[in-house]
């Protein structure tokens, strides 16, 4: 990418009216559940932040969704679901 498609990259990201949350205000919570689930404190700041919202994560990551049920948070696939047997 060149710099100006970025820079437009950018504008229209913030422009989305996203709500942020900066990771050092989720880090406790994220260091908890990194050492109680065993999984990177990285992935943990993903869940943190979903449990603190009540929001599910979306995610094609295996390893965290299992992390991911193990506390409850629902999780978004772009897998097609299942059929019923």
């Amino acid at each position: 990418m060149e710099r100006a498609d970025v820079e437009q990259a950018i504008t229209n990201l913030l422009a989305l009216g996203i709500a942020w949350t900066p990771s050092a205000m989720l880090l406790p919570s994220a260091a908890r559940l990194a050492i109680e689930l065993g999984h990177p404190v990285h992935d943990c700041l993903y869940l943190a932040l979903a449990v603190s919202h009540a929001a599910p994560i979306a995610t094609a990551d295996k390893r965290l969704q299992e992390a991911a049920g193990r506390i409850g948070v629902r999780v978004k696939t772009s897998e097609p679901p299942r059929p019923s047997k």
